[in-house]
């Protein structure tokens, strides 16, 4: 594209600015502004470093936070939970996720549990389950 931009604008700069006479002696001319005003206006707007698609959310996300190895992981496990949950559980009300070993105590009465076997992976913290705010844990 920009090939062709220096192509065309050095074809009218040939035909608009230079007389026959001076062609054939190579001697360089000022073309005045106003006959390539349009032209250069419409150079300057073009970026042409914009990239033609613009990435997903998933594709941008991946490069901004996880590595592709990570991801991959997350993606198993995101899966195989909604694949328990399989659009039976109500959307009104939180779902919980319960791994084997898990403290199941604090789970709050309008929350709707999944029992999920195996462990918790380690990358999945438990934080997001609410604790106990007595701290008996620490002493």
């Amino acid at each position: 594209m920009a090939h062709i931009l220096r192509s065309l604008k050095s074809i009218l700069d040939n035909f608009l600015c230079q007389e026959p006479l001076l062609l054939a002696a190579k001697t360089p001319v000022f073309c005045p502004l106003s006959l390539l005003g349009p032209l250069k206006t419409w150079e300057v707007s073009v970026y042409f470093a914009v990239p033609k698609k613009r990435r997903t959310i998933e594709q941008r996300r991946i490069r901004k936070f996880l590595s592709p190895n990570c991801y991959s992981k997350v993606r198993e496990e995101t899966n195989f939970l909604r694949s328990l949950i399989n659009n039976q559980l109500p959307s009104d009300h939180e779902v919980q996720f319960v791994y084997d070993g898990d403290n199941t105590t604090n789970i709050a009465v309008n929350n709707e549990e999944v029992k999920v076997s195996g462990s918790r992976p380690l990358w999945f913290p438990s934080i997001l389950r609410k604790s106990n705010s007595s701290g008996s844990e620490n002493s």
